[in-house]
């Protein structure tokens, strides 16, 4: 993530959900989620998801 690169879980099933850094332009960057049909939130991890070893990285690239 801090490469620009986004990542998902492979728990979540390719439900399109995806984590990425979302940076403002005062260079402050918050953690969001991309969800269904491309609505964006604002993410806070559980415990599960903190220590779970499924995660894969995707090769889109939101920032450099």
């Amino acid at each position: 993530m801090k490469a620009g690169e986004e990542v998902s879980r492979l728990a979540w099933k390719g439900d399109g959900r995806r984590v990425f850094i979302w940076r403002m332009h005062n260079g402050r960057g918050f953690v969001r989620l991309s969800q269904y049909a491309g609505h964006l939130v604002e993410w806070q991890a559980r415990d599960d998801d903190l220590l779970a070893d499924d995660w894969i990285v995707h090769t889109v690239k939101r920032w450099v």
